[in-house]
């Protein structure tokens, strides 16, 4: 995993390049070209000897994000050769789940066309560690530039868009239960502290209240977690069971001082 000093460093690095940003393929040709571009690495151990390192947090709608410094330093965005993949430990195995694409922004200027049938681009600043637990994702980097991202789930369905920011499913996924109709994303947020993003969470949680100890995160994470594991220990319906995940979750939230019902990180 990139510390927060060498991650500091590659923001800085791409804040003083100026990147023309390639339009992607439409949809489907995009699946196609970031599939074969990215198949050799649907095991993790041929990824880090290409050269992708960790960078950041488990991200409870998104994995891990492995980078290539490499290709992320160059210029525009070929599908053929993501510099970000995403992987999140699937029944025991680090498994690919998408990848992303990130090109920088001139100040003042518009994000990267959007592949034909797919989301926006979003932005991110500062250092992934950094802004990992900021309320919003996006804001400037350094004087201004900025970091468009666009991430890609070829490897795992995303029920809110092939290009959306976080994928809902994952969370479910891991857990091994099926969402009732489409993942509820406050469902799946408390189905992510049993899944991976507990430390996620207790270090989002101690950032947005720093008069807070963690002792007491690490209280509220456990009556969370055994709030979740006793709901899907009841069994019941899917419907059930997603509408008992979400109340925990926004009870666990609003304690924590953090937002419950926005679809979005």
């Amino acid at each position: 995993m990139i510390g927060r000093g060498p991650a500091l460093a590659l923001a800085a690095v791409l804040a003083s390049r100026t990147a023309v940003a390639q339009p992607l393929p439409g949809a489907d040709g995009l699946v196609t070209a970031v599939r074969e571009g990215s198949a050799a690495f649907r095991d993790l151990r041929a990824a880090a000897l290409a050269g992708y390192r960790r960078v950041g947090p488990d991200f409870p709608g998104m994995g891990e994000h492995w980078v290539h410094v490499a290709r992320l330093m160059e210029t525009g965005a070929a599908p053929e050769t993501p510099p970000i993949l995403s992987y999140a430990t699937i029944g025991g195995t680090p498994t690919l789940v998408g990848v992303a694409f990130a090109v920088l922004v001139e100040p003042g200027a518009p994000p990267p066309p959007s592949p034909a049938g797919c989301g926006a681009w979003h932005f991110h600043a500062g250092s992934v560690e950094d802004e990992s637990f900021l309320p919003a994702q996006d804001a400037a980097l350094g004087d201004g530039v900025r970091l468009a991202v666009l991430h890609v789930w070829v490897w795992l369905d995303n029920p809110d868009g092939l290009c959306a920011s976080d994928n809902w499913a994952l969370p479910y996924v891991r857990a091994g239960v099926t969402p009732a109709g489409e993942p509820d994303p406050n469902a799946a947020r408390a189905l992510a502290l049993v899944t991976g993003a507990r430390p996620y969470y207790r270090a989002r949680w101690l950032r947005l209240r720093p008069d807070r100890g963690g002792a007491e995160v690490e209280g509220l994470l456990d009556r969370g977690t055994a709030a979740v594991r006793d709901v899907l220990a009841a069994g019941g319906s899917p419907d059930a069971r997603d509408r008992r995940l979400a109340e925990v979750w926004r009870g666990i939230c609003t304690e924590a001082g953090d937002r419950c019902v926005s679809r979005h990180h």
